[in-house]
């Protein structure tokens, strides 16, 4: 369904933001 491609691609959208976020920190 399209739904669950839409939930895919907003959580992957998710991860990297969360990722950049906390190597932001990291530095």
């Amino acid at each position: 369904m399209v739904y669950g491609q839409v939930l895919i691609t907003v959580s992957q959208l998710t991860l990297e933001q969360a990722t950049n976020k906390s190597s932001e920190y990291g530095r």
